[in-house]
């Protein structure tokens, strides 16, 4: 498909076909639009998405709203804020490649240009002040490191918006982790797609995102930083936080995360 990025202000009158939306905030204003749908990118139950009652944003706009889970589509249908011919169990297409095997590790590796003798961990962190990024982030790489792992640095590319301290603190994460960047022991990526790099990792560590979810699919070690005031600032449904930390081990300090992940 041929695309181009349009200003929002451009498209406001413009007549359209179709749009469709990942998640239902800030809403695009378009008044000749035919039809509307909305996707789910994530199901961590993070910012209230598994409690539709507290959304801010109506979805009575959408003539598609498209669910990754059962759970999720039950949720927004008993309280009435999606319609029964509204809902659609769609499930996650973007994990199809992964679950199927379709990535080569070892290409992946060498694009990585990391040392292919040693086992590799990913750490992938949530987005949020209070993720395990802004609480020990660089030693938890450096732990692993310790530990004998390659590391793939996958951060959420909204914890890269430096001029944004929702989101990043207002830290310049590319150059904090450039200072600690060793060549074939680090890779710190910002490829749009995590699946390739989930195919091509042994071990992760998260806090709590959808990222742990999609791994937890390759059945490898997976391990939970506890950042304590995660749960209440982003929102979380506690549920989900049991669901993650059920198929993981929990560390709680920076040191403990590289022996945990060789065990």
């Amino acid at each position: 498909l041929r695309a181009k990025i349009h200003a929002r202000q451009t498209v406001e009158w413009r007549r359209l076909d179709l749009c469709l939306t990942a998640d239902p905030w800030d809403p695009i204003q378009l008044r000749r639009c035919r039809r509307r749908a909305n996707f789910f990118h994530g199901l961590a139950g993070k910012y209230d998405l598994d409690s539709p009652d507290r959304l801010p944003n109506a979805f009575k706009d959408y003539d598609r709203v498209a669910f990754i889970n059962a759970d999720r589509m039950r949720r927004y249908l008993e309280v009435g804020i999606v319609t029964r011919d509204a809902a659609v169990l769609v499930g996650y297409p973007k994990v199809d490649a992964l679950v199927n095997g379709r990535y080569d590790a070892a290409a992946i590796h060498s694009r990585l240009q990391l040392e292919m003798h040693r086992p590799t961990a990913i750490y992938a962190p949530t987005w949020s002040p209070a993720s395990s990024l802004h609480v020990a982030g660089e030693d938890i790489v450096k732990s692993l490191l310790d530990a004998g792992f390659n590391v793939i640095v996958k951060l959420h590319d909204r914890s890269l918006d430096a001029t944004e301290p929702k989101f990043s603190g207002g830290i310049d994460w590319r150059a904090r982790f450039a200072h600690i960047h060793v060549p074939g022991r680090i890779a710190f990526v910002e490829w749009a797609d995590s699946s390739p790099l989930l195919a091509a990792s042994d071990v992760m560590v998260t806090d709590h995102s959808s990222i742990g979810f999609e791994f937890c699919l390759l059945d490898r070690p997976l391990l939970i930083f506890d950042a304590p005031d995660l749960a209440r600032v982003a929102r979380i449904n506690p549920e989900k936080i049991a669901l993650l930390r059920g198929a993981a081990r929990v560390a709680r300090q920076a040191g403990e995360v590289g022996p945990a992940a060789v065990e």
